[in-house]
């Protein structure tokens, strides 16, 4: 699964931010990118952003999966062949 999203209504720094933190390959330079940016306003800034970056890739995933009717059709299907 490839994850795309975009987060809308992030100001430039916060897009920079952004880019950088998406351009991290693990989540110790993520953590480590974090915690170099020298005042706690801007290390506060990036760790919403990366909320952001999880809660998209959450909702992308969720988007993914389809209708909660089919999931239960499957599982009554399941059940009259076990009873």
């Amino acid at each position: 699964m490839s994850v795309e999203f975009t987060i809308e209504g992030l100001n430039a720094q916060q897009r920079v931010l952004a880019d950088i933190i998406w351009a991290c390959d693990t989540k110790d330079r993520v953590d480590a990118f974090i915690a170099a940016l020298p005042t706690k306003a801007l290390r506060n800034e990036a760790k919403s952003i990366v909320d952001l970056m999880i809660m998209a890739t959450v909702e992308q995933a969720y988007d993914g999966l389809g209708s909660l009717d089919e999931a239960s059709q499957v599982l009554r299907k399941y059940n009259k062949k076990k009873g």
